[in-house]
Order: structure tokens, then sequence, then C-alpha cells
């Protein structure tokens, strides 16, 4: 009998204690979607360090500008999905996510795109191309030490112009009108891939005729590339011609060296 009673008894006490969990979680849900107002704006940008394109100010301001006022407002009353396609609607925001606590703060972390080149056109258009295939406007604020492309090249409009990944060869990807544009990205790549190579060259330049020029760290010359097709091959011929042909005392000497022929270096003075 006794061993019964401390059954019953026991089963009371944990149906109590459930209840009250049942109740108080209850209470709470209800508080945060009904009575908690949100205090603060709370804007973290995770790769900060890293980057300097966005700023908290700046997020700020971009809920100022759509009329977006938060704090004062339930929590409930604030649509969090809405928030975070306002976000991503800013080209240099790469991901975000928007969400709500119980401290009455709505919070917005955020990641920044990361530019692969920067493209200086001599119609003035200046922007980054970035690893995830977006083109993005420069910044009078902030810039990126990446490889500069300058010259007579068209460019799409800002916006996503080609899915990538790490692999991938981008040149299938373009429309026709792009065609030279993308062998282009493909070669940049190529250079950044290769650490000599990365070192070599401060600028590349195009020219008349979807020709390369490109301009080395050392020396007074220009190597002209030409087309960017067998452009591994070239780059082999003038590493030869550098240790091989090129005295220590002749880095001066061209003006030129011109890669564009088959199985043969030109230079010009």
């Amino acid at each position: 009998m006794k061993r019964f009673l401390k059954i019953v008894i026991r089963s009371l006490v944990l149906l109590i204690i459930a209840m009250y969990l049942f109740f108080a979680g209850r209470s709470v849900g209800k508080n945060s979607e009904n009575d908690i107002v949100c205090k603060e704006l709370k804007v973290v940008i995770a790769d900060s360090e890293r980057a300097g394109f966005i700023t908290e100010t700046m997020v700020h301001n971009w809920f100022k500008e759509r009329a977006m006022t938060v704090v004062g407002k339930p929590l409930s009353q604030i649509n969090t999905l809405e928030i975070r396609d306002m976000v991503m609607s800013h080209s240099y925001v790469s991901n975000a996510s928007v969400y709500k606590n119980v401290s009455g703060q709505l919070c917005v972390e955020l990641t920044q795109r990361r530019p692969m080149i920067r493209f200086e056109t001599n119609s003035g258009h200046s922007c980054y191309l970035t690893d995830d295939g977006w083109l993005i406007p420069t910044q009078s604020r902030y810039s990126v030490d990446v490889p500069i492309v300058t010259g007579d090249l068209r460019l799409p409009a800002y916006g996503k112009i080609y899915n990538s990944t790490e692999n991938e060869n981008v040149e299938k990807k373009f429309a026709e009108n792009y065609e030279f544009l993308y062998k282009l990205i493909n070669f940049v790549r190529f250079l950044e891939g290769n650490s000599d190579l990365k070192l070599m060259f401060v600028q590349i330049n195009v020219v008349k005729n979807s020709e390369v020029e490109l301009v080395p760290r050392v020396g007074n010359h220009i190597v002209l590339l030409g087309g960017v097709d067998r452009y591994e091959q070239k780059l082999e011929k003038l590493n030869k011609f550098y240790t091989e042909g090129l005295g220590y005392d002749s880095w001066n000497k061209y003006k030129v060296i011109n890669l564009k022929y088959e199985n043969q270096v030109v230079c010009s003075k």
C-alpha cells in the first residue's frame, strides 16, 4: 500500500511539473510574439576583418532609406523574411540571416562578397568581379588588392553574370557577346592560381582587337600576349626567354616582348 501511494504521489508531482513547464512555455512564447518590443537593431558583419565594403552604419541606413522602422515595434509585427530580402538586394552582400531574440533584439548577420578581379575600362566603367560570379561597383571609401584589368573592354550590367564553383571553367557559361571577357576571366584565374605568375605581373591591359598586354613587376617593358588562346604555352615560352634568353642586365633593353607568334619570341626596342 505504501509503495502504491509513493507511486501515485510521484506521478502527481511529475504531472504538476509537466503542466507548469507547459504553461510557462506558452507564456514565454506569448510574450515573445506579442509583448516583447524591439529594443535594438543589432548588425553583425561576420567577415568585417577581411573586407570592408559594408559597415554597421550602412546597414542602419538601408532601413532608413526603406522607411523600415523596427525599434519600438513588437517583435511579432516584424517580418524577418522581408528584411532579409531587403538586405540581400544590396550587391555587396553574399548571404544574410535575420532573427529575433527574447532580449528584444532584431539581429541581422551578413557576409560580404569576395572580389577576384578589378576592371577599369577606357569608357570609365569601374567594378569588381567576385568569386561567385557577380559584377559589383567599386567604392571610393574602400578598395581591394586584386588583379587589375584595364583598357578596351566591354562589360555586362552589374549583377550575377555566371554561376561558378572553385574548379569550374567559366568560359562555357557565357553569352556569345562576352566570349572574350570570359576567356579573359579564365586567364586571370590561371595567373592567380600560379604563385610565380601571380607575383610576376602588376597589370593586365586590353588593347584593340581583343589583345592583351601584361605589365611585369620587373623591367621596363610590356609583354604582348596577343589573344588569350594558348596562354599556358605562351607564358611557358616567356618564362624560358626570361631564364635563358634575357641576361641580368637586359631587363630594360626592350620595350615590347611579343608572344603572339608560335614557337618564337619577338622583341622590339
